[in-house]
């Protein structure tokens, strides 16, 4: 099957910040919306909106409308992309122990 999915990622946000989300499909040739899909969402920072797919010879649209909390590392694991995790922020590291009645130098 052919496929295009919809898909984006907020970096910095989640899409549960963006006023009015929708999906807005358009004929191209007039620019007369054909279809609208008002999508809700909280946390979520990546978000599928709607599939493109061809069945029988003939292009169709689904439209999905499912987010993603784990953003787009969730998203992209759904879709079978294999992602690595994050490396985890080095440890600060620990003061030096100092002797009793010991006094740093002076700078």
């Amino acid at each position: 099957m052919d496929k295009v999915t919809f898909a984006a990622s907020a970096d910095g946000g989640t899409f549960g910040k963006v006023p009015e989300l929708k999906l807005s499909l358009f004929d191209l040739a007039s620019g007369t919306p054909l279809v609208e899909f008002p999508m809700t969402a909280t946390d979520e920072t990546a978000f599928v909106s709607g599939e493109l797919y061809r069945r029988a010879g003939e292009w169709k649209f689904r439209a999905v409308g499912q987010g993603y909390a784990s953003g787009l590392a969730g998203l992209a694991r759904d879709y079978g992309i294999s992602v690595e995790d994050e490396p985890k922020p080095a440890a600060p590291a620990a003061a030096a122990p100092t002797a009793p009645g010991f006094v740093p130098p002076r700078p």
